[in-house]
């Protein structure tokens, strides 16, 4: 389990310290309303299955040796299934005023069944069991599987017992979730292509981090989506903030940063990481700010594969 959570975590919660409002999220995306806490703060979430068809993501798992994702590998050989093809989805949620998210929902088919036949029969795992909800226990993370039905499974995860229960009560309907909440402090929805979205009332996590805390530090409300369509890799950072001048304090603290890096860079920088770095647009309207980045897949795909070389011949 501890490498499960190893790969969710590098995958997942190591992104979050990025983080618009757009349409619901399909059902097939994995991430239900229904199964996040009605006083979910934050969410951060991976849909598999859209990453899985984009091409950046099938150069991503094609070269995951080459860029540090070996572990995807270690836990097919650890726990008998391939997490790539058999894992959905995989959410994280902080709650209340745990904004950092510190539980994790994967979502997945009934092959997980094997991989927790496995887990078992490892040294230390332990199973209890709080009133009807049956748990686990193994290397300090606690786990509850829920059946969703005959080929898909649920597993809630975290280092807390109780949080794990708060959120198997959730799943089961025992107790409110997000999509009942009449007054949500969010409602994570994200734009059609997207594979990779964060939504937070705010980034309290990278408030102590200069140059970030300038930034989120004036935020009420963040959101990110990264993903691909049309041919082209995307990613969508909105901010909200509570005044026009705050908006605008942001806008140009993010513009600033991206000429800094320019700058530094000089002509030293390789020609493609300088069309990266031309694609992002920064606006601000109202109190709300923008950060937008579009890029042909096709010539992401050659920086891909040339850093893939590149760390393969190393």
């Amino acid at each position: 389990m501890k490498t499960v959570l190893a790969v969710v975590g590098t995958t997942v919660l190591s992104l979050a310290a990025s983080g618009r409002s757009a349409p619901e999220l399909a059902q097939d995306s994995g991430l239900r309303h229904e199964w996040l806490p009605a006083g979910t703060t934050s969410v951060v979430h991976l849909d598999m299955v859209r990453l899985r068809r984009s091409t950046v993501g099938s150069l991503l798992l094609e070269h995951r040796e080459q860029i540090g994702l070996e572990e995807l590998d270690e836990v097919q050989a650890e726990l008998g299934f391939d997490a790539v093809q058999e894992i959905s989805s995989i959410t994280a949620y902080g709650e209340g005023e745990e904004r950092k998210p510190t539980t994790i929902l994967i979502h997945g088919s009934a092959a997980l069944d094997g991989g927790l036949e496995k887990l078992r029969e490892m040294e230390g795992y332990r199973s209890m069991r709080e009133g009807e909800i049956d748990l686990f226990f193994l290397e300090e993370t606690y786990g509850y599987v829920h059946v969703v039905d005959r080929s898909q499974r649920l597993v809630v995860a975290s280092s807390s017992s109780e949080a794990v229960l708060r959120g198997a009560r959730v799943v089961r309907g025992e107790a409110p979730n997000l999509a009942q909440a009449k007054e949500p402090a969010l409602r994570p929805s994200h734009v059609e292509g997207s594979f990779f979205s964060v939504v937070a009332t705010e980034l309290a996590a990278v408030r102590d981090f200069e140059p970030a805390s300038r930034v989120f530090g004036l935020a009420q409300g963040i959101q990110f989506d990264l993903g691909e369509a049309g041919g082209s890799f995307f990613a969508h950072l909105g901010v909200a903030t509570d005044s026009v001048e705050n908006a605008r304090k942001i806008a140009q603290i993010s513009q600033g940063l991206l000429a800094l890096a320019s700058l530094v860079g000089g002509d030293g920088l390789p020609l493609e990481v300088q069309e990266l770095l031309y694609g992002i647009q920064v606006n601000s309207r109202g109190n709300t700010v923008s950060v937008d980045f579009e890029y042909s897949v096709e010539a992401l795909a050659r920086i891909l594969s040339m850093v893939a070389e590149e760390s393969g011949d190393q």
